[in-house]
């Protein structure tokens, strides 16, 4: 492909990020993966040229192509929406290519001096555009057909005669001064002399002395119809490709055998080595592996080790057939799962259908057939065959065949099974089956959750009943009373009444009677404490002493009230949003010297030689620092770049200094707290109705601290920027870098960004 005149001009290299931006902006369309591998990828097949390197910004060198790319992505991005195909698009472009060149060669053919006698009466021509040269030359090849064939006769004409020079004459010199310049120099380009001549030409123009390492240079399009075999030793080089600044080589190892190398045809795209394949399709990559593990797909393309390690050198072990069947060392499975040999399963085996195993079953845990959840280690809903015995090691072990007697049949069932332990009565634990009861008997006395009974009855455990009747002792008006040992008796009810008393009094023991008073007066709603005149919940006549802390909790103001008289009050009173200490008369702190008055002239200080002093001071006037009042201590420029910079990304990018920590600033003034703000000066040409997102982010953390935005400014030029101050915020004191992105299809400029440090009054 022709590069333009602006290839190698650093001033018209644009970096990587931005031919990826222009193009999504135009609607180029660079694939649904990284648009970096597209444009490798179109630079590899030749429909790119090579990116190079190049400083943005005083950052370190990175790719970058030439401005004429994006006019070439957005060519391609058209015929490939028109339904070619890539390798199209490559084929066509090599044939205007060639055809180009090929237009140039003739052109340059007609103008040379070699060519002027076979036109001495034709001027060269001169040629203002492409569509002028193609024309002219179409003419010229239909007008000197002729004479086209006459020139290549006498070329080779000249050729011939120039071999045989080199034949005949070993080390003389030869002057080509009576030949055409250019003619002979096409002529040393074609055809080079075999390294046993040793013999120099002297001609007066700048042709090259021939080399003694080559045998034959071509520095014209030739085409090779029969096959090209290249025999002997093969030199490195053995087939160099050069396109550009770059150059491939194609070599082979020492041949051992006859081989052949296949290039697909799938793809047009041929890649033999193993570091430069990525991208182009089909490939499957690899981190490394293990001896003896296996491999599994990470992703789609991309294969590592598994958790399977296979020792086993004797053949397959594990077969799968054509119907989903599993053989371990089973070549043919006739069930879903069949193993040859001892199975061992440590944890749970559940299988719908049979389990064939030809050797040794081994479970360290239960066993259940039509159960889920086994309760012994055998256990089997419905029943069992077996074409052999069923023994047992219980009962003097017998097995079924060795019992001569059987539980006899009533009415048509079957026999009684189950077990039981010592002492304990049966109960039916099934329709056929019986079972401990939680009834145990010692001698003659039995037990009820319990295997001592003491009694006749011992029941461990609370007894309910609707009643129940003492065989001897009982009487009318009697109660069940305990003795010492907790014997119960029927006895008569004890005597005595309580004593008489008015409406509110309780009862109190004064050590030997009950008697009734109203030192502590009940009303059913009220109590009083030395007092029967109730005017609250509580009302105590006299003095109080707490030994602990007094707690007055209520939802309504005011929560404590010392009372002189109705008049006269002090209140202290504290709801969701302040607290109060009113009075009804002037309130003095005396504090024995430095009175602080409230009301009545109120004065704050009385303390005439003292020194009054306090960390912060509460004023809302200028001689003191008010309560949440913020102090400006710094402005610190923390923006990336040293000269404005412009983004269009939709995902975050950093635009700040990355901070570890923020020991910079000056150290907070004592009781207060440290604040942050950013004043931001920047343009954009985002829409009002949307807005650009701003985020404190911590990289280390991995993790978003805070965000915020702007509505956009919608401005037709961002030559000029417009400060944004944010609100007041916190900051984390290290790990931490600002970040900002725009809505698809917009760009802001970012002039200068100021970290503003407050410390706001306790």
């Amino acid at each position: 492909m022709a590069l333009p005149m602006d290839y190698n001009d650093s001033d018209n290299l644009i970096s990587i990020e931005e031919v990826i931006s222009q193009a999504k902006k135009l609607g180029i369309d660079l694939g649904k993966r990284n648009p970096r591998e597209r444009l490798r990828y179109l630079t590899k097949i030749g429909l790119l040229p090579h990116a190079k390197r190049k400083s943005f910004n005083g950052q370190s060198p990175n790719g970058a192509y030439p401005k004429y790319v994006i006019a070439l992505l957005k060519e391609i991005d058209e015929e490939i929406k028109a339904g070619k195909s890539i390798q199209e698009i490559k084929r066509e472009r090599a044939k205007r290519e060639k055809e180009k060149e090929e237009e140039r060669l003739l052109s340059e053919l007609y103008r040379s001096p070699a060519y002027a006698p076979l036109y001495r009466n034709t001027p060269s021509p001169v040629f203002e555009d492409k569509e002028e040269v193609s024309e002219e030359i179409s003419k010229k090849k239909e007008s000197n057909f002729k004479l086209s064939k006459l020139s290549t006769f006498l070329k080779l004409a000249v050729i011939v005669l120039i071999m045989a020079l080199f034949a005949s004459v070993a080390y003389m010199k030869v002057n080509f001064d009576q030949l055409s310049g250019n003619l002979i120099s096409h002529f040393l380009a074609v055809v080079r002399p075999y390294s046993s001549f040793s013999r120099e030409i002297s001609t007066d123009h700048p042709v090259s002395t021939f080399s003694s390492n080559l045998y034959l240079t071509i520095n014209a399009e030739t085409d090779i119809n029969a096959p090209l075999n290249v025999k002997e030793t093969i030199s490195t080089p053995a087939l160099s490709l050069q396109k550009g600044g770059f150059k491939g080589m194609l070599t082979a190892a020492t041949l051992t055998a006859n081989r052949t190398y296949t290039f697909p045809d799938a793809s047009g795209t041929v890649c033999l080595t193993s570091g430069n394949c990525v991208g182009i399709g089909g490939e499957v990559t690899s981190p490394g592996g293990l001896p003896n593990r296996l491999t599994k797909f990470l992703s789609s393309r991309r294969i590592g080790i598994s958790s399977i390690e296979d020792f086993y050198t004797g053949g397959p072990a594990i077969t799968i057939d054509s119907a989903g069947k599993i053989g371990i060392g089973v070549s043919n499975p006739e069930t879903k799962l069949e193993v040859a040999g001892d199975f061992l399963a440590k944890g749970d085996v559940r299988a719908e259908k049979d389990i064939l195993a030809q050797g040794n079953l081994i479970v360290e845990k239960d066993i259940g057939i039509g159960v889920k959840n086994p309760a012994y280690p055998l256990d089997v809903k419905g029943k069992i065959h077996a074409t052999g015995d069923i023994c047992t090691d219980l009962g003097g072990g017998k097995c079924l065949s060795q019992l001569t007697t059987f539980v006899p049949f009533f009415g048509g069932g079957g026999g009684i099974s189950g077990s039981g332990s010592t002492n304990y009565l049966p109960i039916w634990t099934g329709s056929a089956s019986l079972g401990n009861s939680v009834i145990y008997q010692s001698g003659s006395d039995i037990g009820i959750g319990t295997t001592a009974p003491t009694q006749k009855l011992d029941v461990v455990g609370t007894i309910k009943m609707l009643g129940f009747q003492l065989p001897t002792g009982a009487h009318e008006n009697y109660v069940l009373t305990s003795d010492a040992s907790g014997f119960g008796t029927w006895q008569p009810a004890p005597t005595g009444t309580l004593p008489t008393g008015t409406i509110g009094q309780t009862l109190r023991y004064d050590g030997t009677n009950w008697v009734a008073n109203s030192f502590l007066y009940n009303t059913g709603s009220a109590i009083g404490i030395g007092t029967t005149s109730t005017s609250a919940k509580l009302t105590v006549a006299g003095s109080g002493l707490f030994s602990g802390p007094l707690t007055v909790s209520t939802t309504t103001l005011s929560q404590f009230i010392l009372k002189y008289d109705d008049n006269n009050y002090l209140s202290f009173a504290i709801n969701d949003e302040q607290s109060l200490i009113t009075a009804s008369k002037k309130m003095v702190i005396d504090s024995l010297s430095g009175e602080v008055r409230l009301a009545d002239n109120v004065n704050y200080l009385y303390a005439t030689s003292s020194e009054v002093w306090g960390e912060t001071f509460v004023s809302t006037d200028a001689t003191a620092r008010g309560k949440g009042e913020l102090i400006f201590r710094q402005a610190t420029p923390i923006f990336r770049f040293p000269v404005p910079a412009q983004t269009a990304s939709t995902e975050f990018v950093r635009v700040s200094r990355e901070f570890s920590d923020l020991n910079f600033l000056p150290s907070s003034i004592s009781s207060t707290t440290r604040k942050y703000a950013l004043l931001i000066n920047f343009a954009d040409n985002i829409p009002q109705t949307a807005s650009s997102t701003w985020r404190i982010f911590q990289p280390t953390a991995s993790s978003t601290y805070s965000t915020f935005e702007f509505s956009g400014q919608n401005l037709s030029s961002l030559e000029e920027g417009v400060p944004h101050l944010t609100s007041i915020m916190d900051l984390p004191t290290s790990d931490w870098q600002l970040e900002v992105k725009v809505p698809s299809g917009y760009e802001i400029r970012i002039y200068n960004i100021l970290l503003l440090a407050y410390d706001r009054v306790n």
